[in-house]
């Protein structure tokens, strides 16, 4: 099966027609090294904001593997969400977001990190919107800060010990992308491309899942080859981010004091849905408000299927904030910090529905 790359190689290498004018906030990382994290702030009349409206809840929004922020394409375009302020910021070695892991960089460290940004952002409490492995900084970020965790959506949630198959499948990508350095043997990318879109969006793939491919491509390279670092960052960020991570216990999830709600898709290959009764059954567990779980027709990546999440991610705000809807009067779909360069790439053409 062939997805029709369009890219090759070379301009896979060149910066993303916008990624100059993205926002950065400079710190030092967990690792102890310097790091500029990328992010986007989009507010009720500011799609690209320098801040956010500090009378108004925000949203903080947490990728998973292989992508970053443009995938929330969907969310920040939405013009109930954009009633709120949206916050997405690139992970480190992700994206537009420059620095290095170290090798025991996991999800806890990465929540540190996220958490450090959105003080450097003057965002003292947020909602969390998480995909995939996103949904564990995003409970990591609820144990460590549960004054300023509002509420948890968690798409497509990651359990608590990942499954020996998907880490077999995740290695394999890593030896592809490996090989295809080591070599210059390009031949390995349809393999890499093909099991990463399988693992994201199975067989619903359109020209939206497409647009955000070229893009991610674009930056895995800039960011996962090259230099014998880049390498060392895929491997800590595509495999051991999964396989070393710690596991959380019922005494650790306690801590949340945030109400969480689970969205799974029937057609994710990754994590069947009893993972996610699991997840959520561990949450009961531990004495935590589970606000509802939820099995929708979907891939893992549900996030550009809006009329799946966005609904459910606005009302766990508003009913957490007590606040009546005031949905932004506005012909669909509203602009964001990446239209342009979704819609050049097709994001905006008429697509087949998932």
């Amino acid at each position: 099966m062939s997805f029709g790359l369009p890219l090759t190689v070379q301009c896979l290498c060149a910066r993303s027609s916008t990624s100059e004018a993205m926002p950065y906030v400079s710190l030092t990382a967990v690792t102890g090294a310097p790091a500029s994290f990328s992010y986007s702030i989009s507010t009720p009349s500011n799609p690209s904001a320098d801040a956010i409206d500090p009378a108004l809840p925000t949203i903080l929004c947490i990728h998973g593997v292989y992508i970053a922020q443009q995938i929330f394409e969907s969310q920040f375009n939405d013009p109930r969400l954009r009633q709120f302020n949206l916050v997405a910021i690139d992970r480190l070695a992700h994206g537009e977001t420059k620095g290095n892991v170290t090798a025991d960089y996991h999800p806890q460290e990465t929540a540190e990190d996220l958490a450090h940004v959105m003080d450097a952002l003057n965002i003292t409490s947020f909602h969390i919107l998480a995909l995939g492995v996103g949904t564990i900084i995003g409970a990591e970020l609820a144990i460590a800060y549960p004054q300023r965790v509002k509420s948890l959506t968690s798409v497509s949630p990651a359990p608590f010990a990942e499954p020996e198959d998907v880490n077999q499948g995740r290695q394999q990508l890593l030896d592809y992308w490996h090989e295809m350095k080591k070599t210059s043997d390009n031949s390995y990318m349809e393999d890499i491309v093909f099991g990463a879109m399988q693992l994201l969006f199975h067989n619903n793939v359109n020209n939206r899942a497409t647009a955000v491919r070229d893009v991610v491509l674009q930056q895995a390279f800039r960011n996962w080859m090259g230099t014998e670092e880049d390498v060392f960052n895929a491997r800590v960020t595509n495999a051991d981010f999964f396989t070393k991570r710690r596991v959380l216990t019922k005494h650790e999830l306690s801590a949340i004091k945030a109400p969480i709600q689970f969205i799974h898709g029937q057609d994710d290959i990754a994590y069947p849905y009893q993972y996610t009764v699991d997840v959520a059954e561990e949450h009961r567990a531990a004495g935590n408000d589970v606000a509802g779980v939820y099995r929708v027709r979907g891939p893992h990546d549900m996030l550009l299927l809006s009329q799946k999440i966005n609904p459910r991610l606005c009302d766990m705000v508003l009913r957490v904030e007590k606040r009546k809807d005031m949905s932004i009067s506005h012909p669909e779909p509203l602009r964001t910090p990446w239209t342009d360069e979704l819609a050049a790439r097709g994001f905006y053409r008429p697509y087949r529905r998932f």
